[in-house]
C-alpha cells in the first residue's frame, strides 16, 4: 500500500539536507535527473526545488574537509545562525576542538559565508516573486476597518467560545480568534485565527462564514471542520467532518473588501478531507483525514459492511457512502471480483487493506480521493 509521495511534505532545508535530492543535483551533469521528472508530476513545487538546488550547488568545494561529526555540527550551527539562535559555548567548543586547522577554518568559513548569502538570496528572490505564502494574525487582525474582539485560550484545556450568530469555536491551547463586533449585520461573518480551533457553524446562505489565517481562508455556508495554524508551524492544516468547505490563499486580501479574495483557484473540501498548506511556497496538497469517520449514525450503517459474495463495484459503493469518500477503479476490468468478508468494526484503512489483499491488489490516495487498482479476477 502506498499512501503519498514523502517528498511531498518536504520543505525548503528538508530537500537541500536530503541525500538523495542532494546526489541527485550533484549528478546532474551526467543525466541523473530523477527529481527533473518527480517535479513535472508535482509542478508546485518547481519554487521550492529550485531555491534548494541553488544552496546546494553554492555550498561545493573542490574536496571533502570534513568528517560526518564535524559536518553535521557545522550545518546544525549554520542553522542556529541563520534562525538567530545564540549557542557561543557550544559553537567555542566546536571550532577549537574540532577545527584546529587553519585551512579548515577557512574552509568553513567560506562554506559558512556561502550558505547564509545563498540563504538571502533565495528568500529575497521568494519575496519579491510575491510567492511566500504566509501572513501572520498580528497582520490580518492590523488591516480590519472596523472594530473586533479576540477570545483567546491559554489554558490546558479546550475552551469553547459562542458567537453572535449562534456558531461554536472550540479553542485549543495557545488560539486566539478575533471577529467584528457588529459580526451579525455585516454581509460576511469573518473570523481570524491563530492556533487551532474546530468551528461548528451555523448555517445562513445571505451571510458566508470566512476564517483567516496564516496564508490561508476557508469559506462555509454550515459545516463543521478544523484549522491548525500555529506561528510556528511550516503548514496550515485544514479537515472537514461534516458539510463542504472551500479553501484559497488570503494573500492579496483587501482592507475594504476582506471576503473579496480569489475564489477561482479555491479547494473544495467534503467530509474526511483535509488539505495542507505550505507556508513556505503557498502550494496545496488535497489528501485524505489520518482516520476517516463514518458520517452516518451508526444505527444508519449497522451490518452494511457484512458482504456475501457481492460484486466489488457494491463494496465500493457502500464505502463511499459511508465515509463520502470517492472510490476510482476500473469497473470493467474488475467486474468479476466479488468480496466476501464482515467488514465491520474496522477503520477505512483497515477495510481497504483487507480488500487489496483479497483482491491481490493496491489502494493510493490521491487529491483527496481513493484510486484502488488490480489486475482482475478473471472469468467464473
Amino acid at each position: 500500500m502506498y499512501i503519498q509521495d514523502p517528498y511531498l511534505h518536504f520543505q525548503l532545508y528538508d530537500f537541500v539536507w536530503d541525500e538523495a535530492f542532494r546526489q541527485d543535483v550533484l549528478d546532474s551533469v551526467n543525466g541523473n535527473q530523477h527529481f527533473d521528472k518527480w517535479v513535472k508530476k508535482y509542478p508546485q513545487k518547481t519554487r521550492i526545488l529550485d531555491q534548494a538546488r541553488i544552496l546546494i550547488l553554492s555550498m561545493q568545494t573542490e574536496e571533502c574537509l570534513f568528517g560526518a561529526e564535524e559536518s553535521q555540527q557545522l550545518l546544525s550551527d549554520t542553522r542556529r545562525l541563520i534562525e538567530g539562535e545564540s549557542e557561543q559555548k557550544n559553537n567555542y567548543y566546536f571550532w577549537v576542538g574540532n577545527l584546529v586547522s587553519l585551512r579548515r577554518l577557512s574552509a568553513a568559513a567560506v562554506v559558512l559565508f556561502v550558505f547564509i548569502s545563498s540563504f538571502y538570496i533565495v528568500q529575497y528572490f521568494s519575496h519579491q516573486s510575491g510567492n511566500v505564502g504566509s501572513v501572520s494574525y498580528n497582520k490580518l487582525v492590523s488591516k480590519s476597518i472596523v472594530s473586533l474582539n479576540e477570545e483567546s485560550n491559554f489554558t490546558n484545556f479546550p475552551r469553547i467560545v459562542k458567537l453572535p450568530d449562534g456558531s461554536t469555536v472550540t479553542l485549543s491551547k495557545k488560539s486566539r480568534i478575533s471577529y467584528p463586533t457588529d459580526f451579525q449585520s455585516s454581509s460576511a461573518r469573518l473570523v481570524y485565527l491563530t492556533g487551532e480551533a474546530f468551528f461548528e457553524v451555523t448555517r445562513n446562505p445571505q451571510h458566508p462564514f470566512y476564517v483567516h489565517t496564516d496564508g490561508l481562508a476557508v469559506r462555509v455556508l454550515g459545516t463543521s471542520f478544523r484549522v491548525s495554524s500555529y506561528d510556528t508551524d511550516k503548514e496550515v492544516i485544514v479537515e472537514v467532518q461534516s458539510g463542504k468547505v472551500s479553501v484559497f490563499s488570503n494573500l492579496g486580501l483587501s482592507v475594504a473588501n476582506p471576503k473579496k479574495i480569489d475564489e477561482l483557484s479555491s479547494i473544495v473540501l467534503v467530509p474526511n478531507q483535509k488539505v495542507s498548506y505550505s507556508k513556505q511556497d503557498a502550494s496545496f496538497i488535497k489528501t485524505l483525514v489520518n482516520e476517516p469517520r463514518l458520517i452516518h449514525l451508526e444505527k444508519e450503517i449497522a451490518n452494511r459492511f457484512y458482504f456475501q459474495d457481492d460484486a466489488i463495484s457494491k463494496v465500493f459503493i457502500v464505502l463511499q457512502e459511508a465515509y463520502g469518500v470517492e472510490i476510482v477503479f476500473d469497473e470493467e476490468l474488475m467486474s468479476t471480483c466479488t468480496l466476501n468478508a464482515n467488514l465491520d468494526g474496522f477503520s477505512l484503512y483497515e477495510q481497504l487493506n483487507f480488500i487489496s489483499k483479497a483482491l491481490n491488489g493496491t489502494y493510493e490516495v490521491l487529491d483527496g480521493r481513493i484510486v484502488f487498482s488490480a489486475r482482475g479476477c478473471g472469468s467464473k
